[in-house]
């Protein structure tokens, strides 16, 4: 049974999530752990730990972003 499908949707979902993947693990991870550290260091109310809390909070909004574009695709398969 064919439905159709190309495989560009396919192949734009996997890179989605594969950005998100390395984002997580190259990214978020790292970051979240400095954070812990500066919050360990420097209390979590320093202007140092907010900033680093705010762009770690930027970050993991635009992956969340891409992860929805990924569910997007997979979904409707625009490329067809």
């Amino acid at each position: 049974l064919h439905l159709g499908w190309s495989t560009s949707w396919i192949v734009a979902g996997l890179v989605g999530y594969a950005i998100t993947f390395l984002t997580g693990l190259l990214v978020l991870g790292p970051q979240a752990k400095r954070i812990g550290h500066l919050i360990e260091s420097k209390g979590p109310n320093a202007a140092e730990t907010q900033a680093a809390i705010r762009r770690i909070l930027l970050i993991a909004r635009v992956d969340e972003g891409v992860l929805l574009l990924v569910v997007a695709v997979m979904v409707l398969k625009p490329f067809t």
